[in-house]
């Protein structure tokens, strides 16, 4: 099925709030972005093609656009402003904190010898 696409999509998993014009506020579960869209998961109201919506994704931003399809319990959105699908992906403050080596918590060394009868450490 080739839907024409010009942007290429980004498989990403978070939630954002999706508000319909008639003043209805809906969770919507995103599952891949691009540079002027959205798909995900929502299960609010039936909404038709081009009907205006504002998509809430926290820490970046309120998005306006249209509603491009919508099947069950999937939607397809189209945005007027640009998102930067890359920049989701390394948002969280855990994917880019710099990692520290290591270190065994002191409660699981084991205090205990391991030395055990019949073995031999020398050959």
């Amino acid at each position: 099925m080739n839907e024409g696409r010009t942007d290429k999509r980004l498989a990403r998993l978070m939630r954002a709030t999706l508000v319909v014009s008639s003043g209805g506020s809906y969770d919507l579960l995103i599952q891949n972005v691009s540079e002027h869209g959205v798909g995900g998961r929502f299960t609010g109201a039936r909404l038709s093609h081009g009907d205006r919506i504002v998509v809430e994704i926290p820490t970046l931003g309120r998005f306006h656009g249209v509603v491009r399809w919508q099947s069950d319990t999937r939607i397809g959105l189209l945005l007027d402003e640009e998102l930067d699908a890359e920049h989701i992906l390394f948002s969280n403050e855990m994917l880019t904190r710099k990692k520290e080596p290591y270190q065994v918590p002191d409660r699981a060394i084991p205090v205990a010898t391991t030395w055990r009868p019949g073995f031999n450490k020398d050959k």
